[in-house]
């Protein structure tokens, strides 16, 4: 729900009285500080007009304006850079959230991400951001290290009149964050919005994605994935993957699952990278890399009960892993997460999107409400698959190849995970091996049922 547009004219309204009215704006926001209207439109305006080499743009949460971004190339700033002794092509960013409602949600942050990944890294030639708040700006500061920046060092600037903190993220590890699912998918959707694209031509391929491939030579359809088109395709460059979303809602999913997967291919030999992500019109496109072997769920067929076992203790072990990624943090605090997750299940439930079938012989209304009746009382978060399952796992010559299918990675409680995938192991010695392979001796039976229907509303 937070998007950007280029900033004109008819905003200089609005930014002066963002500027000028709001208490907090008017202590960090100096560029523009008690100007009139048509003074501060001369200042902004030949940024609006793209006379500038700053890139203006009015950030906004649902359609509607809630703030202001910029950003620009310290190179062309030579007598602010200067100081900062920058030996690389580096990029800077400045921002305010103008609306006072929006502050203290998280979406600060979300903005930060989402612009360093969408619009100052896709300039291919910038290696980093550089940014250089207040030293006593604390609240700047903690926002910038939750978008990944690092602190360099504290400093004196001949243009500044106190210390400023300069901070830089690298390319790699601005598009390494990932955003908790709550400020990342639009929440009102319908069923028709869910479907997959019945198919896509090629020749639309986004020139983003052909960079990764080169020319197309083959495209073969694979069985993995029920709400996006996926093929593998033969380029000049090698075999890969793509999947293709169709729709905001489906779109913005493949968008958090390119970037979960860049992140945690990083450490995890078992998740494959993604490459590039692009949006051509309404469709998402995702390449990645071509991991061998098949889903899971048709190799279990075919195993003796032994070999079974083994692969159960694998999914386990696989599944710890996830949970014990570092990156899940008080940032993100359990009651939070549980209180986003119970909104978007009522959401979900008026707007028609859950799947009856999946409620036999029950009422969705009446199970939502014992759910919120009856939520478990505190607990712990980590990154989460979402949809951890043996569809989702590919198996290669007696082990776990890959962990794919990333549209529904969240930070949340790790019960949500355990609850799906146990509800795909009845037998009791292979939920043994299950949980012997994640590292537990047992569970909360009743919080693993709570879970479970609260999955019903959310995975959908």
């Amino acid at each position: 729900m937070i998007g950007f547009r280029w900033l004109t004219r008819d905003d200089l309204p609005l930014m002066h009285h963002w500027i000028n009215d709001d208490p907090l704006i008017r202590e960090i926001w100096t560029f523009g500080r008690g100007m009139t209207v048509d003074e501060l439109e001369t200042k902004y305006g030949a940024r609006a007009d793209g006379k500038t080499p700053t890139s203006p743009y009015v950030i906004t949460y649902a359609g509607e304006p809630i703030g202001y971004i910029q950003w620009y190339r310290w190179r062309d700033y030579p007598e602010e850079s200067g100081p900062l002794e920058l030996d690389e092509e580096a990029a800077s960013l400045d921002l305010f959230i103008g609306e006072a409602a929006m502050r203290g949600r998280g979406i600060g942050t979300a903005v930060l991400v989402r612009f360093l990944q969408d619009h100052v890294f896709t300039a291919p030639d910038i290696v980093s951001c550089v940014i250089s708040p207040d030293a006593g700006n604390a609240m700047a500061i903690r926002a910038y290290e939750k978008a990944g920046c690092k602190l360099v060092r504290v400093m004196e600037h001949p243009e500044e009149p106190t210390p400023i903190a300069l901070m830089r993220v690298s390319r790699e590890e601005a598009l390494s964050v990932v955003l908790p699912r709550a400020v990342r998918v639009p929440l009102v959707i319908s069923r028709s919005a869910l479907l997959p694209p019945a198919s896509f031509d090629m020749g639309r391929l986004p020139p983003e994605i052909l960079a990764v491939t080169g020319a197309i030579s083959r495209v073969e359809e694979i069985p993995q994935g029920l709400c996006n088109l996926v093929r593998l395709v033969e380029g000049e460059k090698g075999r890969f993957v793509l999947k293709v979303a169709e729709g905001e809602y489906r779109v913005e999913e493949l968008r958090a699952e390119h970037m979960a997967m860049q992140a945690l291919s990083a450490v995890d030999v078992m998740v494959p990278r993604s490459l590039a992500f692009a949006v051509p019109g309404n469709c998402g496109v995702q390449v990645r890399a071509y991991a061998p072997g098949v889903p899971l769920r048709a190799a279990l067929r075919e195993m003796g009960l032994e070999e079974r076992r083994d692969a159960i203790r694998q999914m386990g072990a696989a599944l710890a892993a996830i949970h014990q990624r570092p990156g899940a943090t008080e940032d993100w605090p359990w009651s939070r997460w549980l209180n986003w997750a119970l909104e978007t299940a009522q959401l979900n439930l008026e707007h028609g999107v859950i799947d009856l079938d999946d409620f036999p012989g029950r009422s969705p209304a009446d199970v939502l409400r014992q759910l919120l009746l009856n939520r478990p009382s505190a607990g712990t978060v980590a990154i989460l698959h979402g949809d951890y399952r043996p569809k989702n796992l590919l198996w290669n010559e007696g082990r776990i190849s890959a962990v794919i299918d990333w549209s529904f990675v969240d930070v949340g409680d790790p019960y949500y995970d355990l609850a799906v995938i146990l509800s795909y192991q009845p037998v009791a010695e292979e939920r043994d091996a299950f949980l012997s392979g994640y590292g537990v001796g047992s569970l909360d039976q009743q919080r693993l049922a709570w879970y479970k229907d609260l999955g019903l509303f959310l995975n959908v």
